[in-house]
């Protein structure tokens, strides 16, 4: 199915902007 394709592209985009902001601060998740 095409949206699972979609949620998987959005998840990992998602997953890589919050490693980076983990990267730069880790407080920020805190």
């Amino acid at each position: 199915m095409d949206a699972i394709f979609v949620f998987q592209e959005l998840w990992t985009a998602f997953a890589l902007r919050t490693s980076e902001m983990i990267a730069r601060g880790q407080d920020v998740m805190l």
